[in-house]
């Protein structure tokens, strides 16, 4: 079993915690009555195709809390200054491109200040943010939106959302404590909102679940992976209050946390939400769908974890069906790998290598995809003590990852742990130090990884 676990993520990488965008992209609605108008939509985290709820709008899971605020001043009198800024409001509002949103922002930063500036500054971060636009950047509007909203003590729905905009970006600097101190205190800022009804509590949800769901990336990135998994967990509850309970997003949402489970080797807490997520997907997409496929690879990872390889087996031959008839190329190679993989621990090496001699073929050479191929394979003449031929594979699988420690370190260090493994089943202890050491160097380098 220890074998087996110190492996499992390496060959099933694949399904390791990986950062979950946050289902919430806080944006703004052009086209709605108020000026200031902000909404909840949601950020893609599968391959659902529409991830909102059916009994809501279309295009968002809430209507933003922010929706019947509005910069105009009240009845303002007609003067030309005020007609100035109604019309740079208005053309901000409007604007369609990125460059064009931030020329207006900086006109509007000679005549706007308090929450009117705020609020501008607010929906431009978000849309870079949305945008994939520099962290760096999305901070400093994020910023200047906190210092606007941020000047009382008195919490507020607004003030949340630029600490999670800034909790966000922080994240994408990989300034993870930073990003931590913002999370939890636009955390603290909401439940008190919720707590003391200061805020309706719909206006209030769309916010807390960007805000765990950020939370989960950021203490993952920090090792803190358990507790990232609370965060998901709590963020499943506020989702299941937006959607019906068989509904894809809700799917998506289970297998996510399957996921998480997964990469702290927690098959037993893991199973029941990819059982779910594939009960799910299976009623609205059928059996064919991709989403399926991934269902039953992740059950695949989890019956493998829990040393039920038959039950593994099944899952893989079901989910390759699938992938077949998509063409997924790729996922169909890393199928076949973990098929390979499932019958060296049930004994039946002859037919892994078999799998595997015909798999290398359709990898690239010098791939990841090969170097993992090789790896498998020494595995399975390992046990059939051909160590030989088992050290030429690895020695190639070696050559392979020292090309790509610098593009894909999480999973070379990975990779270089199972080598580890192997050598020292040979009896090959210098070799297995020399390269547990040079995985240790790479994880050193990597702040997610300390």
């Amino acid at each position: 079993m220890k074998s087996l676990s110190i492996s499992l993520i390496r060959r099933l990488q694949f399904h390791k915690f990986k950062p979950i965008p946050p289902l919430l992209r806080l944006i703004y609605i052009s086209d709605a009555p108020a000026s200031s108008s902000l909404l909840s939509s949601p950020r893609e985290i599968s391959t659902s195709s529409k991830p909102y709820p059916p009994t809501l709008n279309n295009n968002h899971f809430f209507y933003n809390p922010c929706r019947n605020l509005t910069t105009h001043v009240e009845d303002p009198p007609e003067t030309p200054i005020d007609q100035e800024k109604l019309d740079l409001e208005e053309a901000f509002e409007s604007a369609t491109t990125t460059d064009e949103m931030v020329r207006l922002f900086k006109q509007m930063e000679l005549t706007f200040e308090g929450n009117e500036l705020g609020l501008s500054a607010l929906k431009l971060g978000l849309h870079l943010d949305r945008e994939g636009d520099d962290p760096e950047t999305v901070l400093s509007y994020a910023t200047k939106a906190l210092r606007s909203f941020d000047v009382d003590s008195k919490p507020n729905l607004l003030t949340a959302m630029a600490l999670q905009l800034m909790g966000s970006a922080n994240y994408g600097l990989k300034r993870f404590s930073d990003g931590l101190g913002y999370l939890n205190r636009a955390n603290r800022v909401l439940v008190k909102l919720e707590k003391d009804g200061d805020c309706v509590v719909e206006d209030v949800r769309p916010v807390l679940h960007a805000v765990h769901l950020e939370l989960a990336n950021v203490k993952n990135a920090m090792g803190r992976r358990e507790e990232a998994i609370e965060n998901l967990k709590k963020s499943l509850e506020i989702k299941e209050m937006a959607f019906e309970e068989d509904s894809k997003e809700m799917g998506a949402a289970n297998r996510s946390l399957a996921d998480a489970y997964v990469a702290v080797l927690n098959f037993n807490e893991a199973l029941p939400y990819a059982l779910k997520a594939l009960e799910i997907h299976k009623k609205e997409l059928g059996s064919n769908s991709a989403e399926v496929a991934q269902d039953r690879r992740v059950l695949g990872v989890i019956y493998s974890g829990l040393e039920q390889h038959d039950k593994a087996l099944e899952q893989n031959r079901l989910s390759q069906r699938v992938l077949k008839n998509w063409g997924m190329k790729w996922e169909l190679i890393r199928a076949e790998i973990d098929a390979a993989n499932m019958k060296v621990a049930l004994g039946r090496y002859d037919e892994a290598i078999d799998v595997l001699r015909r798999v290398v073929e359709g990898t690239d050479e010098g791939s990841e995809m090969r170097g993992m191929v090789f790896i498998s394979m020494s595995k399975a003449l390992v046990n059939q003590q051909k160590f030989a031929e088992s050290k030429k594979c690895l020695e190639m699988a070696c050559e392979i990852l020292e090309k790509k420690e610098g593009s894909s370190p999480v999973e070379v260090a990975e990779a270089y742990s199972e080598v580890a493994m192997q050598y020292e089943s040979m009896n090959e202890f210098e070799v297995a130090i020399s390269l547990l050491q040079k995985t240790l160097g790479i994880l050193e380098r990597l702040p997610q990884e300390q």
